[in-house]
């Protein structure tokens, strides 16, 4: 339950100058009370009742993330420690960019099962291109499909 600034304002002036002069202050509901003393001792505390800078990491500027994607696009194989040397940005400021911002898991390898209408031309195109595939296939009981859509996986690491 959020208030505004000028509410909060409202409830200060309120509670101090008028209710808790004249009137005994019955409040019922518990979230109110709380609330207002939170607000008193921010007012006590700063002499202000807006919340203060908010704490935590800031923002990734987009330029960032874009100047760390053209990097990678540019050579794949760079690893984070090069791409913070080279962009000026924290090490772990660009493993965050890569994994969460440009979703790219280096050295991850992910599975698909299910093939999607674009890879039925590319797939035929490369069967016809290559005879030998059926030859140089190896097909082995380390990757379990369960029913439930659960792949185990555990021995397919790089």
């Amino acid at each position: 339950m959020g208030f505004s600034l000028e509410q909060n304002m409202f409830i200060i002036m309120s509670y101090y100058y008028e209710y808790l002069v004249k009137y005994p202050v019955v409040i019922e509901e518990e979230s109110l009370k709380t609330h207002i003393r939170r607000i008193v001792a921010r007012f006590n505390a700063t002499g202000s009742v807006s919340k203060g800078k908010p704490t935590g990491t800031p923002q990734i500027s987009e330029d960032v993330v874009e100047d760390s994607r053209t990097r990678i696009e540019q050579s794949p194989k760079k690893s984070l420690s090069q791409l913070s040397l080279q962009s000026g940005v924290p090490y772990i400021k660009c493993q965050k960019i890569i994994k969460k911002k440009l979703h790219m898991h280096l050295y991850k390898i992910s599975m698909v099962q299910e093939l999607q209408p674009a890879d039925f031309p590319r797939r035929f195109q490369a069967n016809m291109d290559d005879n030998r595939i059926p030859d140089l296939s190896f097909f082995s009981d380390e990757v379990w499909f369960h029913l439930s859509g659960y792949v185990n996986s555990q021995k397919f690491r790089i």
